[in-house]
């Protein structure tokens, strides 16, 4: 799949792929780094901080939801949980994260 190069494509992709997601275990999805700031460039990878379900909370889970996002977005995808944000950049990236709605 083409590339995404900008925040409102990576979103209508993901929004367009809810059903998908969901049924991967995704709860709810947030966008943050260079694409929410509209500074990503070729080679920029795309940030995203997720709440798993636990059946997705697994090795194999999680993999899956990256695999299925790089797919998805034809880049490399960066994916985080609340959980695993440190607490030195966590507060950082939870002041720019912008929420992705995906349909219930």
């Amino acid at each position: 799949m083409e590339p995404v190069r900008t925040k409102a494509e990576v979103i209508v992709r993901l929004q367009g792929q809810s059903e998908q997601l969901r049924a991967l275990g995704v709860a709810q999805l947030g966008l943050f780094g260079s694409f929410v700031r509209d500074e990503a460039g070729p080679t920029s990878d795309v940030d995203l901080l997720a709440e798993l379900e636990d059946r997705a909370l697994t090795l194999n889970g999680y993999f899956a939801v990256v695999d299925f996002l790089e797919g998805l977005l034809g880049r490399p995808v960066e994916l985080l949980t609340r959980t695993s944000l440190s607490r030195h950049i966590g507060p950082h990236i939870l002041r720019e994260v912008a929420d992705v709605p995906l349909a219930a």
